[in-house]
């Protein structure tokens, strides 16, 4: 790959993976079938986005003196026409002792259900007991804070915090790259459980869940802990842009043209490129796009 490609912007193409909870939706706009969860920017071998030459976004790192192994962001697409499990993450601490990493996530609602609904945190401090006997009866949500979602607000979803995405939901998923994960909790469907796992790294204490709107700037820019910086850029006709850092682009809405010294591409809804340090590009156009980096 020269030089001068690996140092432009790139635009992505997902990574596709099928689920029993998925839509149609995803698949209408990539392809496939029943398509839960596209990968936008995904840096892990084996499920990487491609680039436009077609070769994985894994080894574009790789050839531009970049780490894909600690390539500290990943972006997908989740379409849940069916609730997804009751889970959680471990923190960078609790992944460390299985030789993992830990994950915070963010999820911006696209579209859903009039009555949809996530799930974020304890609507009270829970003891393991409680724990286990929700899971048992398959009473768990009744323990959640429940809330009411539709498009354009953002929830912000901490390392060690139980969480669901109810049935009905579309939404992007802005997160660490890790994907250690330990379910509660699984509506009968066969699939393996990591209860005990899951109680060693669980917030049981009561939760206040952390949300915003794209209207808000900065997102969770002053929170504790949050790993990236998260922009929102509204624009119409032509706009100019550099990266100060590698980043993501995002386009959760319009359409329009993507201009850069070697990327000349059309842009549309669930569209992402990545954005190497100190390049430039032109978006000519009308929409809405989220400029997304890592904190340093």
């Amino acid at each position: 790959m020269k030089k001068d490609i690996i140092d432009q912007p790139v635009k992505l193409k997902p990574y596709l993976k099928e689920t029993i909870w998925g839509g149609e939706r995803l698949g209408r706009r990539y392809g496939g079938s029943k398509i839960g969860e596209a990968y936008l920017l995904s840096a892990i071998q084996g499920q990487a986005s491609i680039t436009q030459e077609g070769s994985s976004f894994f080894t574009y790192l790789e050839q531009s003196h970049r780490d894909p192994e600690n390539f500290p962001l990943l972006i997908k697409a989740i379409d849940a026409a069916e609730p997804l499990s009751v889970q959680v993450h471990p923190n960078d601490a609790a992944a460390k002792k299985v030789g993992g990493r830990g994950k915070h996530e963010l999820w911006i609602i696209d579209r859903c259900r009039e009555d949809a609904a996530v799930f974020v945190g304890f609507k009270e401090a829970v003891s393991v007991l409680d724990i286990v006997r929700s899971c048992a009866y398959g009473t768990i949500l009744a323990l959640l804070n429940r809330i009411p979602v539709s498009g354009g607000e953002v929830i912000f979803v901490p390392a060690g915090t139980v969480h669901a995405i109810g049935g009905g939901v579309s939404l992007y998923e802005i997160q660490q790259n890790a994907d250690l994960t330990y379910r509660l909790y699984d509506y009968g469907r066969g699939r393996a459980t990591q209860l005990e796992k899951a109680l060693a790294v669980l917030n049981l204490s009561r939760t206040t869940p952390l949300s915003a709107t794209l209207k808000d700037g900065s997102l969770f820019e002053s929170e504790k802990g949050f790993p990236f910086v998260i922009d929102e850029c509204c624009f119409l006709g032509d706009s100019c842009c550099a990266a100060r850092e590698d980043a993501a682009v995002l386009f959760l809405s319009g359409c329009g043209r993507f201009l850069s010294a070697d990327c000349q591409c059309n842009y549309t809804a669930g569209d992402c490129f990545f954005i190497p340090k100190n390049s430039r590009f032109t978006l000519f156009g009308q929409g809405e796009a989220l400029h997304i980096a890592a904190k340093s």
